[in-house]
């Protein structure tokens, strides 16, 4: 009986696929969520304000504000670069016994499942709260800050893209 029923399920699988997660992996999610999907744009804008607020508080003079602001340009994108790196760091490291473990996606018509040697999941498609792609990586967020991470080029086919957006029913960015 347990044969027939694994038969029958394994004709219900849409698509099947195995993804293997490395350091590398997890450096590109958080350069990417962190660069594209949390814009700093807003708190750039409220340093940039408390600066030239400063700047006007010390100097009496706006003219002088400008070398606050030059300085804070130049500090912008380190402060990101290092947020990036040590956000990466802390998640790899928060998972580095899942580093090298490969795991797999099994797609059906109302759910889909992943299966590892650590983890087994069976997961609804009306969990997935965002889908976002871009050039190398598709991601399935489940909520703000976890998502499954799926190499493109593990995928099957183009068409599970379509099929995924589908289901889920979810907002979808694409950052090609």
């Amino acid at each position: 009986m347990e044969e027939v029923e694994a038969v029958a399920s394994k004709a219900n699988v849409k698509y099947e696929f195995n993804v293997t997660y490395t350091k590398e992996d997890f450096i590109k999610l958080n350069k990417f969520y962190i660069l594209k999907l949390h814009s700093f744009k807003f708190i750039y804008s409220i340093l940039l304000f408390a600066l030239l607020i400063i700047g006007v508080a010390i100097y009496g003079k706006s003219y002088m504000v400008i070398p606050f602001i030059i300085g804070f340009v130049v500090a912008y994108p380190i402060i990101i670069y290092f947020t990036i790196k040590s956000n990466s760091k802390k998640a790899y490291e928060t998972s580095k016994e899942y580093n090298g473990l490969k795991y797999e996606f099994k797609y059906y018509d109302k759910y889909f499942e992943v299966n590892g040697e650590k983890s087994k999941g069976k997961i609804n498609y009306e969990t997935i709260t965002l889908i976002v792609e871009n050039t190398n990586y598709l991601y399935l967020f489940i909520d703000e800050s976890q998502c499954f991470m799926i190499n493109k080029s593990s995928l099957p086919n183009i068409k599970f893209i379509e099929f995924i957006k589908s289901k889920s029913h979810c907002k979808y960015k694409s950052y090609k």
